[in-house]
């Protein structure tokens, strides 16, 4: 769709889409010394084999513990799947390659783990969630780039039933 915003009464904006059939979506804008914005927010089809990347689920440093910020994100998962009851997935846990690669892939198991308990908590049955760490072997930016490196550290969804 179209929008159009005149006169900013802040200094960011939080854009969320949400389709029918498709996994919702946000994105955040500065609007600091800004008149027009233009801000293409893609959605993602639900269908068997789809990923999508869950942006805001955060944990604490180096730890599985979930920040309260993922909660927002997850609350959308969980409507998503009150909303296809039959739907089945599987999470996918990811860090960077920074320190030792046994404690990596456990950190990246301990972390969809707890995801996956925080669904069951809102009502999701435990049945429709599988879940796997890959520790640092799946990255999607270089290690090596400080400023990229936390967008290898993320939890990713795998649609397996519709």
């Amino acid at each position: 769709g179209f929008y159009r915003l005149i006169g900013f009464p802040c200094d960011k904006i939080v854009m969320k889409v949400n389709k029918l059939h498709y996994f919702p979506n946000a994105s955040t804008t500065d609007l600091v010394g800004k008149t027009i914005v233009d801000l293409d927010i893609n959605l993602t089809p639900i269908a068997v084999g789809a990923k999508v990347v869950l942006k805001n689920v955060l944990f604490e440093q180096s730890k599985y513990i979930l920040k309260d910020t993922s909660k927002v994100e997850l609350n959308q998962l969980v409507d998503l799947m009150k909303k296809n009851p039959t739907m089945e997935i599987k999470l996918i846990g990811h860090t960077d390659n920074a320190g030792d690669d046994k404690k990596n892939m456990q950190l990246s198991l301990d972390r969809v783990k707890e995801v996956r308990k925080y669904l069951i908590l809102e009502g999701i049955s435990a049945k429709r969630i599988q879940f796997k760490g890959m520790g640092e072997t799946q990255p999607i930016v270089d290690n090596n780039d400080e400023v990229l490196r936390h967008f290898n550290r993320r939890v990713e969804i795998e649609i397996l039933k519709i």
